[in-house]
């Protein structure tokens, strides 16, 4: 079985001192920290820094599946992790390896340390390691923090301060055991777009014969209750209203209601009519619509 911890937070925020620490306390015979800023640091140096960031990401990502596949029972996935996006596709490795019969267990841990300290850390390190200001705080204003009512596989976190003292190490570990009581579960069956596809085309095919079927009676209600002597053209408007809407509603994809195409069909075969005949049309229509 597999555990996997994302690490949450700033750059400066202490989440690799954490993480380390995490290996030496968790028992487990195989673990992994994953830290991308290392993975940076192996990459040869480039003028291009938006490529080189995307590139050790992906080797970060590698080195993730293939400890995923390896079985290591902790894998600590240690970057900033600030939008929900970045830990969803993590997520979605583990599902896809309880798929195929892996037990795996997810969680993740915030690492809750002010903007202000992160800042003071940041300017203690290494050139090659510094981090400009304006990347730190725009993190910090764009930071999506677990959520499970946006996003339920996100239940299993915690937050701890960014000063990792014995009790909040333990407190940590102790949660990490915990997650085996919540396994990832297996992803949720794939849709087939072309047989649902299909399913919506026959759904749409029956509504259109029903508002058809429904529009055909409403023709023979105007030509009982139409009075003087345009009935037959009365009539010949109604019949030509039904064919018009249900060549439109052929052409639209849209969710007209029955109680929409009355007020339409109404429109359409009321010229000529007195008030009193447009209503009784418009009643006698109604009833139609439950006596379905």
């Amino acid at each position: 079985m597999t555990t996997v911890l994302l690490l949450v937070g700033l750059p400066g925020s202490g989440k690799s001192f954490l993480a380390r620490r995490l290996c030496e306390l968790v028992d487990t015979s195989t673990s992994i920290h994953v830290e991308y800023d290392k993975v940076a640091e192996s990459l040869s140096k480039t003028n291009d820094d938006l490529a080189a960031w995307r590139k050790s990401r992906g080797l970060a990502l590698e080195m993730f599946e293939s400890h995923l596949d390896k079985k290591t029972e902790l894998i600590i996935m240690d970057d900033n992790m600030h939008l929900r996006s970045m830990r969803k596709g993590i997520y979605r490795q583990c599902q896809e390896r309880v798929h195929n019969g892996s037990s795996v267990y997810f969680g993740i841990i915030v690492v809750n340390t002010p903007l202000s300290v992160c800042l003071e850390r940041n300017q203690t390190r290494d050139a090659d390691r510094f981090v400009p200001v304006d990347v730190i705080q725009n993190m910090s204003n764009t930071m999506e923090p677990p959520d499970p009512q946006k996003a339920s596989w996100e239940a299993n976190h915690i937050r701890i301060g960014g000063t990792s003292n014995d009790a909040s190490l333990e407190a940590s570990r102790d949660w990490i055991t915990s997650l085996q009581d919540n396994p990832v579960p297996s992803p949720p069956p794939e849709v087939d777009q072309e047989l649902l596809e299909q399913e919506r085309q026959s759904t749409r095919k029956c509504l259109l014969h029903q508002y058809d079927m429904s529009m055909r009676k409403w023709v023979g209600i105007v030509a009982k209750i139409a009075m003087g002597k345009e009935v037959n053209a009365k009539v010949a408007s109604a019949n030509r209203a039904r064919k018009e809407l249900l060549v439109e509603l052929r052409s639209r994809d849209d969710d007209t209601t029955l109680e929409i195409l009355i007020d339409q069909f109404c429109l359409r075969v009321g010229h000529g009519w007195d008030e009193q005949e447009m209503q009784l049309l418009h009643d006698n229509l109604t009833k139609t619509i439950k006596e379905l």
